[in-house]
């Protein structure tokens, strides 16, 4: 993906990788004994997933609540070891929450819903002490980024407003295709930095990033 490079603005190239160090910081920087019950999806997500039977808000966070019960430093390292391992990982939690999504709700998530639930647990974890130092940094080294609006925005501004979305929406996440393209973007803008896909995340949604 060489040719997108161009399209890369050094201004916001500069501020993240200014950035950095604080963004990593924030890895396993909670207690979690502390840990909200949010699991990482507040609101917003919620809001639109409509025509549920159940409390799409109650349902993840029970889904949630028992994943993150089952958590063991040492497997979890092993799956996570190489981004490969990410990648699997990544879907078996995806596929363990729609198999408890569709139980209690009936129906199935869509791809966008899906990813964008798990990636935010994932970062969710990343912020807490589940896991061991090591364990959550390889964590942030692998991970992907959730898509919504605001990372869209936040992509589209590192790309110097070259992408075609001016009013982007997790909706636009319609397939696979779309959810790896847009996570190899983030790549292609956080890898020179030093940076990685979870900590574009967490820059996105820093106040002052514009």
């Amino acid at each position: 993906m060489a040719s997108t490079k161009k399209y890369i603005s050094n201004r916001k190239k500069k501020s993240f990788k200014k950035r950095i160090p604080k963004l990593l910081a924030e890895t396993s920087s909670i207690s979690k004994d502390n840990h909200s019950s949010s699991y990482g999806a507040k609101g917003n997500t919620f809001r639109a997933l409509r025509g549920f039977r159940r409390a799409p808000s109650k349902v993840f966070r029970e889904w949630a609540e028992s994943v993150t019960d089952k958590l063991d430093t040492k497997q979890v390292k092993s799956d996570i070891g190489t981004r490969a391992g990410f990648i699997k990982w990544h879907k078996k939690l995806a596929r363990s929450l729609n198999r408890y999504w569709r139980i209690k709700q009936r129906r199935s998530l869509s791809l966008a819903h899906k990813y964008k639930l798990i990636d935010l647990y994932i970062k969710w974890i990343s912020k807490h002490d589940f896991l061991d130092r090591p364990t959550a940094r390889l964590l942030v080294k692998n991970a992907n980024c959730a898509l919504d609006s605001q990372v869209l925005k936040m992509l589209n501004k590192c790309y110097s407003g070259a992408l075609p979305i001016g009013v982007p929406t997790m909706g636009n996440i319609t397939n696979q295709n779309t959810y790896d393209f847009c996570q190899e973007l983030i790549f292609d803008f956080v890898g020179p930095c030093g940076g990685t896909r979870l900590l574009f995340d967490r820059y996105a949604y820093k106040r002052g990033n514009k």
